[in-house]
């Protein structure tokens, strides 16, 4: 009973806070006593992500241990400290679309601020482990390569000709381990 009531809670939970979300796999461990209700080895995996207009392909999340808390009477659920994992991967029309929210337009701006000479975005692809820009000025278009780059917990964007960086505002609370561009996507 209370398994399906947490798996049904986790999912509704995630589908408040998505747009969209496709969840693939849902798996925990229940460690419950009267107190408290535990749930360990979490493991989520889900793909074509919008949250918070940032769009994803595909999301694994691992959490060692969570605590539950029920409130039946204001009907909530309330959770205490925890750390998740998370591997993320970001595709080519993912990144096109995160730069055409109106969100996320500063960081489109900064983008062609920093880069492309105050000039719009053309196109953008993504291979190896570069993105490149293409963008038009005085009738001459132009293409500029961008590494993604991963140093000290900060994710920067790094043209390959004059060394200009741009880096990417992040929460400091969320701790990278590893950055890399493959197959025409951004796993982070």
């Amino acid at each position: 009973m209370i398994d399906s009531f947490i798996k049904f809670g986790i999912k509704a939970l995630l589908r408040n806070l998505c747009k969209e979300i496709t969840i693939n796999k849902l798996e925990y461990n229940i460690k419950n006593n009267s107190k408290t209700n535990k749930l360990t080895n979490l493991r989520l995996e889900a793909e074509d992500i919008v949250f918070r207009y940032i769009y994803l392909k595909h999301l694994i999340i691992n959490i060692d241990e969570i605590c539950l808390h029920f409130s039946f009477n204001k009907k909530k659920i309330f959770f205490n400290d925890f750390n998740i994992n998370a591997s993320i991967i970001i595709d080519e029309d993912n990144l096109k679309e995160i730069l055409l929210e109106k969100k996320w337009k500063f960081l489109k701006d900064s983008i062609e601020m920093t880069f492309l000479e105050n000039c719009p975005i053309d196109k953008l692809n993504i291979f190896k482990d570069q993105i490149s820009f293409q963008y038009s000025k005085d009738k001459i278009t132009n293409i500029i390569l961008v590494f993604f780059c991963f140093e000290q917990d900060k994710i920067f964007l790094k043209d390959s000709e004059q060394n200009k960086k741009m880096y990417l505002p992040m929460d400091p609370n969320i701790k990278f381990n590893n950055l890399r561009i493959k197959d025409k996507e951004i796993n982070i």
